[in-house]
């Protein structure tokens, strides 16, 4: 990696259930990164679900939570560059109510990315 600052690195999601779209953005901040993951057109959440942003790392499937995203609208969430490092591709998933932190079944947005770190 050389040269100046990245200014951001867009990769689109496709729906993978469903309708819907969306893009993630990464601008990198020193040793930080801030993902905002933009949604759009996707389905209201019914009551007692809501959309989830995960990193995901597919040839593992290991995942790390985000946060909540709406169902139109941008999250933006800051991480270590390190971690962003470990996975290449961005997962929504509609979420039950239910104190489970674990992923759903339910992948509604997908999508690989390059991290700002390694797109030099």
């Amino acid at each position: 990696p050389g040269g100046g600052p990245v200014a951001g690195v867009t990769g689109r999601l496709s729906p993978v259930e469903g309708a819907g779209t969306g893009e993630v953005l990464m601008a990198e901040r020193g040793r930080t990164v801030v993902v905002t993951i933009r949604t759009h057109d996707l389905p209201r959440a019914r009551s007692g679900e809501f959309y989830y942003a995960w990193l995901l790392e597919p040839s593992t499937n290991k995942m790390l939570p985000l946060g909540q995203v709406g169902p139109g609208g941008s999250a933006s969430f800051e991480l270590p560059d390190s971690l962003v490092d470990r996975y290449v591709a961005v997962d929504v998933s509609l979420e039950d109510d239910d104190g489970d932190p674990a992923h759903s079944v339910t992948s509604v947005l997908r999508g690989d990315y390059t991290p700002p770190t390694r797109a030099s």
